[in-house]
């Protein structure tokens, strides 16, 4: 009950927000963004992107450059220190939390399940619609492991609250992850590093599908698989919180700068039928 009682003590969040948004995602901008945890030790320095819908924008750089701050930034998880976070060109601190988050499907590098059905810990909502979810789940390759439970979709996760419960493994509570965003169907979609608990096999079967889908939706992706990047349409290149290059996968390549030594560097760690081949 500790967990029960430490969240039902937060105080809800006050929005004093005075935009109301229903208009059709169109674009996602980045103006001069800050951005610090403290006064000594600044995260993102002047950051500036845009992005548009049926764009597929890949975020890399080494852990601690500022790729997942900059993801919670767009989630409004945090204010910038300075600078302006744009949606249709409207500042996005101005907008009400709860329309400006209906533009957002995330999968973070926390996996979270909670101690609910599976149906609800995708749908997230009591009255999921079962079209839609099977059809989130066996995108993921999940509705086949679904169906052969007992109680299928009613199945219970986690055995904390409930002896009938089931335990996932990490792969599985991933995949179960981007279903739920798959479910949500935002136009914005956010993969912060979303096969990393998944074996090799499906890890490709899934940036198959990342690059043949999601033609309507902006898609903002982390990973450390710079194959996967190729398909992406730009990609920024972040260092010490500041873009240090940017361009598509061929111009990137041809500067022959840090991206082009990274790309190489773990290009060579595969046999001559490569991740990238393959895909």
């Amino acid at each position: 009950m500790k967990y029960y009682h430490e969240v039902m003590s937060y105080e809800e969040e006050k929005d004093l927000s005075s935009v109301t948004m229903d208009e059709p995602f169109e674009s996602l901008e980045f103006r001069n963004v800050c951005f610090s945890y403290d006064k000594d030790h600044q995260v993102l320095n002047n950051i500036s992107f845009q992005m548009q819908i049926g764009e597929k924008l890949a975020l890399v750089g080494i852990n601690g450059s500022g790729k997942s701050t900059i993801i919670k930034l767009i989630c409004r998880f945090y204010k910038p220190t300075s600078g302006t976070i744009l949606l249709n060109g409207v500042d996005i601190q101005s907008i009400n939390i709860h329309q400006y988050r209906h533009y957002i499907s995330a999968v973070f590098q926390d996996i979270h399940m909670y101690p609910f059905t599976i149906l609800e810990n995708v749908s997230m909502n009591s009255h999921g619609d079962i079209d839609k979810f099977y059809q989130s789940v066996s995108d993921m390759e999940m509705d086949d492991m679904i169906q052969s439970l007992p109680f299928q979709e009613q199945t219970l996760v986690g055995k904390d609250l409930y002896d009938q419960g089931i335990d996932l493994s990490g792969g599985q509570k991933q995949k179960l992850c981007v279903s739920r965003a798959l479910y949500q169907d935002a136009p914005l979609l956010i993969l912060d590093e979303p096969t990393s608990a998944s074996d090799p096999r499906f890890e490709l079967k899934f940036f198959q599908y990342f690059k043949n889908h999601f033609h309507d939706k902006a898609c903002l992706l982390i990973s450390h698989r710079l194959a996967a990047t190729t398909f992406c349409d730009h990609i920024l290149l972040l260092e010490n919180g500041q873009i240090v290059e940017e361009g598509s996968y061929d111009e990137l390549m041809a500067m022959n700068g840090n991206y082009a030594k990274l790309y190489q560097a773990q290009a060579s760690m595969y046999l001559e039928d490569s991740y990238e081949e393959d895909v």
